[in-house]
């Protein structure tokens, strides 16, 4: 009994963190589009809120930045990602804080 109340408590966190994350995510979109981005930026943005990991495209495209900055970023530690094959990926726990910091500086 203790144990299945443990794994239902895990279960709680997780949805209660994927909850605040996506409420992250929705606030900071929002507050780029108030900026004034135009509609075709607008849609690139909506089609990459969707997802729950950011491929190293769309990362590029989040911060408007072409692919081989988002390579130097890497390199230099500014922002962690993940590596499966050749492929790079991006959590969006990493990537919020500094998005979130670009748009307070601008």
């Amino acid at each position: 009994m203790e144990k299945h109340s443990q794994k239902q408590e895990e279960t709680d966190v997780q949805q209660l963190t994927d909850s605040s994350l996506r409420q992250q995510i929705d606030n900071v979109f929002a507050a780029i589009v108030q900026l004034g981005a135009s509609e075709k930026r607008e849609k690139q943005l909506n089609e990459i809120k969707g997802k729950t990991i950011l491929s190293n495209s769309d990362f590029a495209t989040l911060f408007m930045i072409n692919r081989r900055s988002s390579y130097t970023w890497r390199k230099r530690d500014h922002i962690p990602y993940l590596k499966l094959g050749r492929r790079v990926y991006f959590l969006w726990s990493a990537v919020l804080p500094i998005l979130e910091s670009k748009l307070i500086q601008d």
